[in-house]
């Protein structure tokens, strides 16, 4: 018998957020008093920061290689937490990235968001796991996997340090279109044909199922944080 979800998915959230946070290089926001230590004072860091900086100042990077990507729908929808409005989701492509390990070290600060420019919208991913370790990075990207061309021509980046939970539509827009003359990483018709890519929709039950996929994914390409990996596959007796 699975753990219950909630109790998982709560268990591992709270894990996560306190080290998935990642600064960008040098630029840092701080939260609360620096004089305050332990779990609950790193939470209220990352509930209570300051705003972030400017997103014009800081250049894209970060992402340099689609490694995989599966589409997927599901049959009972999840809450996208990663925007303000949180949209419900009921598909969209598990993405396997190449990434840069300073970007997504733990910290305790605030993370630069990862972005994708769809034909729909700009969206953001919700990572899995981290990515330090092995420099690869397991995503959630909402979108319509009915789209004709697929991913094709979609930027993903790594854009400005935020909480990706304060993020608003025009917020999202405005990175969107900071983006746009800039040289980020595109999912080129080279991309797609070095990458491991399936037409094929994968059809799950729920953000369970998906999640457990994700750390299949995860167990194979970045092996460093099968820890983490193998805490969405605990059994119970």
């Amino acid at each position: 018998m699975k753990i219950p979800m909630q109790l998982r998915r709560s268990a591992l959230a709270a894990a996560f957020a306190i080290v998935a946070a990642s600064t960008w290089f040098a630029t840092r926001s701080e939260g609360t008093s620096p004089g305050l230590s332990g779990t609950e004072a790193q939470i209220a860091r990352l509930q209570d920061a300051s705003p972030a900086p400017p997103s014009g100042t800081i250049a894209p990077m970060g992402v340099s290689r689609l490694i995989r990507a599966v589409p997927f729908r599901l049959n009972e929808p999840y809450t996208h937490w990663y925007r303000s409005d949180r949209p419900e989701v009921a598909e969209g492509w598990l993405v396997v990235i190449a990434v840069s390990p300073d970007l997504v070290a733990p910290t305790n600060d605030f993370q630069p968001v990862l972005y994708a420019e769809l034909p729909d919208g700009t969206q953001t991913l919700e990572r899995i796991n981290q990515g330090h370790i092995d420099g690869v990075s397991v995503a959630f990207l909402p979108g319509d996997v009915d789209e004709p061309n697929g991913l094709r021509g979609t930027k993903i980046w790594f854009g400005a340090p935020e909480l990706p939970e304060r993020l608003t539509a025009s917020m999202i827009a405005a990175e969107a279109k900071r983006i746009d003359r800039l040289d980020v990483f595109q999912v080129s018709e080279d991309a797609l044909r070095s990458a491991e890519t399936t037409t094929d929709t994968l059809t799950l039950a729920d953000r369970t199922a998906l999640e457990e996929t994700a750390a299949a994914l995860i167990i194979e390409y970045a092996p460093g944080e099968r820890e983490l990996a193998e805490a969405f596959l605990i059994e119970t007796d």
